[in-house]
């Protein structure tokens, strides 16, 4: 079977996370979800912007895709507040974000399956560019993901960016991060 290039095939496999994000809402995982009027639209804006965040690791200078990866982050968490009638501030919402991504960070960097073929194929260099390829954009799908079901759950729970505590919301981040990777993690309380 052929396959495209290694760019077509990353993307495809984002592409192919959508399933897995749909299966993580209808499959309970998702505490507040049944509870939540505003479930399904907050679902479809942090899809969207779980796509972007992965997509925009194709750009092909470090610090502009890291940046790139911010924006889409603050641009999903203002539209998350508008649909929950929170007050957005930009400045607010980068500060939390980037607090809330620090303290699952260990997480990301420790991604299980993907690390482990990082670290095997690092001394071939066209299988180890091939794996960073793929792998970074699912790790920042991943954590996109997971900023965004943290931040819906406590929109949903009645808070606001003013009474967010990253300290609280940190193991239901990493659970929701662990969720979009498939991997088995007990439902903290809700953050």
């Amino acid at each position: 079977m052929a396959h495209g290039t290694e760019k077509e095939d990353a993307t495809n496999e984002m592409s192919n996370n959508s399933g897995v994000i749909e299966h993580l809402e209808t499959s309970g995982t998702g505490a507040v979800d049944a509870k939540d009027p505003h479930a399904a639209v907050a679902h479809a804006v942090i899809e969207k912007y779980v796509v972007m965040g992965a997509a925009v690791n194709f750009i092909p200078v470090p610090i502009l895709d890291s940046a790139a990866v911010a924006a889409v982050q603050v641009a999903m968490l203002r539209e998350l507040s508008k649909l929950y009638g929170v007050d957005f501030r930009a400045d607010l919402g980068k500060s939390l974000i980037a607090a809330l991504i620090g303290t699952a960070a260990s997480s990301a960097a420790t991604s299980g399956a993907l690390s482990a073929l990082q670290t095997v194929f690092s001394g071939i260099p066209l299988l180890s560019v091939a794996t960073k390829i793929v792998s970074i954009p699912l790790v920042s799908g991943g954590v996109t993901y997971a900023v965004g079901k943290t931040f819906q759950n406590h929109f949903a729970t009645g808070g606001n960016l003013m009474n967010f505590e990253v300290a609280k919301a940190k193991d239901y981040m990493k659970t929701k991060y662990r969720s979009f990777r498939g991997t088995k993690a007990a439902e903290p309380a809700a953050a």
